[in-house]
């Protein structure tokens, strides 16, 4: 019984922000505060950075696009994201896809991240502070725990300046990249 309970706890927690309970009317689009104050980043984005993946190597340059908007239900703000890596070996150039999601948390009063690729997930928190964005996450590969810490920075309504540091196994922190998004659409 004792486990029942937990069990029921724990699903209502976790899914507390998206339970709407039923009324008699269909629910509304209706967005909280914290998810409208992320309305600055719907549209086409445009970034360019430079990239460091570890401590010791080589610096390059990349860019990517990204087509930002709100699901169907205005829940969930979504970026499909296109990058392009310019590696220094073989192959020279190569294109990845990414999915971002993002929600907020009101139990824990903060922005979930669900990033997707074809080589995993990783999930992420962040919070807004003014015109400041910080996410912070954490993702394994084997026995190593890689920690990230982005840094964004609205310079503009279209334009914003990005840092992101990381540490491997809670090793030295280095700059992973460094670049730019700009808004060419809404």
């Amino acid at each position: 019984m004792r486990a029942t309970a937990l069990v029921i706890l724990i699903v209502v927690r976790t899914g507390v922000s998206q339970i709407v309970f039923d009324d008699g009317k269909p629910p509304t689009k209706g967005r909280s505060l914290e998810l409208e104050a992320l309305n600055f980043m719907t549209g086409r984005w445009i970034s360019e950075y430079v990239l460091r993946e570890t401590p010791e190597s080589n610096a390059f340059t990349g860019k990517g696009t990204s087509v930002i908007q709100w699901s169907p239900n205005g829940q969930f703000l979504i970026s499909d994201q296109w990058l392009l890596v310019k590696s220094p070996g073989p192959p020279p150039n190569f294109w990845g896809a990414k999915l971002a999601v993002t929600t907020w948390d009101p139990v824990k009063k903060e922005y979930c991240i669900t990033e997707v690729w074809s080589g995993g997930t990783q999930t992420m928190s962040m919070a807004l502070e003014g015109k400041k964005m910080i996410t912070r996450g954490e993702s394994r590969k084997g026995d190593h725990v890689t920690k990230t810490t982005s840094y964004a920075e609205r310079i503009s309504d279209t334009q914003i300046k990005v840092r992101i540091e990381c540490s491997i196994d809670d090793g030295p922190t280095w700059v992973f990249s460094e670049g730019t998004a700009t808004k060419v659409s809404n």
